[in-house]
């Protein structure tokens, strides 16, 4: 597996990246079908892809920071995350590409499934809607 898919300049689109994106996507497809042949709008599988797309992310972030805080690679990550944070609420599109640039790798499986399983059942309970 070739780590690297494309580089432009600074900008990395890595294998890890793509699989991700595509992973969202088929999930996306398959769900939409369940949901339209149990009589549910579409609409649905899209916003429960949504959560569980970020609520995935954030929660693998999370879990690798608090796993790694002790070795200082968290420093790197939470820095990268401040400026993110800071450049989109004063648009300052430099301070974001920095943040994100330096927000670095790290995400761990089980801090993407408690963070996905938490946001979609958010979700499902606020929707008052079945889990099966």
């Amino acid at each position: 597996m070739y780590p690297i898919l494309f580089q432009f300049g600074s900008f990395t689109i890595s294998s890890f990246g793509v699989m991700m994106v595509i992973a969202f996507l088929l999930g996306n497809y398959l769900l939409r079908k369940d949901v339209v042949a149990e009589g549910y709008d579409p609409i649905i599988a899209e916003d429960i892809t949504f959560r569980a797309a970020i609520g995935g992310i954030l929660g693998a972030k999370l879990y690798y920071l608090f796993e790694n805080i002790s070795t200082g690679q968290a420093a790197d990550n939470i820095n990268g995350l401040i400026n993110i944070i800071a450049g989109l609420f004063t648009l300052n599109g430099e301070r974001i590409a920095f943040g994100i640039q330096n927000f670095g790798a790290g995400l761990v499986f089980l801090g993407g499934l408690v963070g996905g399983i938490g946001a979609v059942s958010w979700y499902i309970y606020r929707k008052k809607l079945n889990w099966f």
